[in-house]
């Protein structure tokens, strides 16, 4: 499957064109078929709800680029394993992160100022998220 923004490869990599710059509020939500997403330097703005419900999505980086991750951007996505998160990162807003049931670790960037209250809501396995000094 392809766009102007995004190629899905085989083996269900999303694969987001260099230059895009945002990824809109529920543009992906319930994509089942995605389980990688590569998001290229580009990327500033990820939209609330852009891959909600994207349940087989195991691995997602997240560029220096997005300062916010807005609440329900990830919310459901039950096999997510990995997030990379990069420097630049500031705010990770309510249920960002919600029903990540596989999610086991978390590593937050030094640039954190806020993490709002349920943004790992639900994520039964987290067992650990490291939080700069």
């Amino acid at each position: 499957m392809e766009s102007d923004r995004y190629t899905i490869e085989e083996g269900g990599v999303l694969v987001v064109k260099d230059g895009v710059t945002y990824i809109s509020d529920g543009e992906f939500k319930g994509f089942n078929k995605i389980r990688k997403v590569i998001l290229p330097p580009s990327v500033g703005i990820l939209g609330e709800k852009a891959f909600q419900g994207c349940t087989s999505l195991r691995s997602i980086n997240i560029p220096s680029g997005v300062g916010t991750i807005w609440g329900d951007t990830f919310c459901g996505c039950s096999s997510l394993t990995k997030i990379e998160l990069a420097e630049g990162l500031r705010l990770i807003a309510t249920f960002a992160f919600s029903g990540c049931k596989s999610l086991k670790e978390v590593h937050l960037p030094a640039t954190m100022e806020q993490l709002d209250n349920y943004a790992f809501n639900n994520c039964k396995s987290l067992r650990k998220v490291i939080i700069p000094s």
